[in-house]
């Protein structure tokens, strides 16, 4: 069949949101590859309304992808695209061209500049992901401090390595937009600290090549929820309703792999949140 010229594929929401369409192949995009080797002339544009800047770092090196526009959280982005297709039509609705594809999950690429870092981690051993920040401060439950004793048990008794990332960026909601500051000021030998180091390419094929990960309710949390891998959140009870609500039959991350939350009550004792996340590293 003769393709369209152009077409286009879109991502919104928060980087979390991004992982899940993008490594999932939901809404179309695991037909990108596909397409893009069975017809290379098609032209193949990215719509993106995110809160999180860091989609266009994530996506830089992908060898599919022609064209990206980035507008920032508007809404739930869905009612720009038509806006701004440029006479591209949306692949997801391609029914007869996508029936002819073999549908394929897209990789992550990352740039020459990117790999000496992850080797230098990967080459050091086993080691666990923390995110302790989010998007929305009301899901971040431990302060960064409260991590350090995690961190020092988990290299000088259990000989793992710590990666902790994070990057101050401005973000966008409706019409605000404000600027997240995200800082970790602890430096030991085991410990890489990337905050405000790194971009969102290295840091998911960190979480690609990591053990498992502890931290709040972030993009990075469901990075490792897509992967099925160990994970461990610390939530605020004001929060979990909701987290376990995605959690349940029919939720978004039902089928999440190996997942402990571990609830932040006003009455708990934070030593004991502490010790109940590394008891899962026994």
């Amino acid at each position: 069949m003769k393709p369209p010229q152009k077409v286009y594929l879109t991502l919104g929401g928060g980087l979390g949101d991004v992982f899940c369409s993008y490594f999932r192949g939901e809404n179309g995009w695991k037909w990108l590859q596909p397409l893009k080797e069975k017809y290379p002339h098609v032209h193949v544009s990215v719509l993106s309304a995110t809160h999180n800047p860091q989609t266009a770092e994530l996506l830089k090196y992908n060898p599919y992808i022609d064209s990206f526009k980035e507008f920032g959280w508007v809404n739930d982005g869905r009612s720009i695209w038509e806006k701004n297709a440029n006479g591209a039509v949306p692949l997801i609705k391609q029914q007869k061209l996508t029936e002819i594809l073999q549908g394929k999950n897209p990789k992550l690429y990352i740039g020459e500049e990117d790999k000496p870092i992850v080797h230098e981690i990967y080459n050091a051993g086993k080691f666990i992901f923390i995110h302790p920040f989010a998007g929305l401060k009301d899901r971040e439950a431990l302060a960064t401090e409260e991590y350090y004793s995690i961190i020092d048990y988990l290299i000088d008794n259990k000989g793992y390595n710590v990666v902790v990332i994070g990057a101050t960026h401005n973000r966008t909601n409706f019409n605000q937009s404000f600027s997240m500051i995200e800082e970790f000021n602890y430096e030991r030998s085991g410990l890489f600290n990337l905050v405000n180091k790194t971009n969102a390419r290295i840091s998911m094929r960190l979480a690609q090549l990591a053990d498992s990960f502890i931290g709040c309710w972030s993009a990075f949390a469901c990075a490792f929820w897509i992967q099925k891998k160990k994970t461990t959140v610390v939530i605020k009870s004001k929060t979990a309703p909701n987290v376990r609500k995605k959690f349940g039959p029919n939720g978004r991350w039902e089928h999440r792999g190996d997942c402990r939350l571990v609830l932040l009550k006003p009455e708990r004792n934070l030593e004991q949140v502490k010790r109940q996340i590394m008891q899962r590293y026994k």
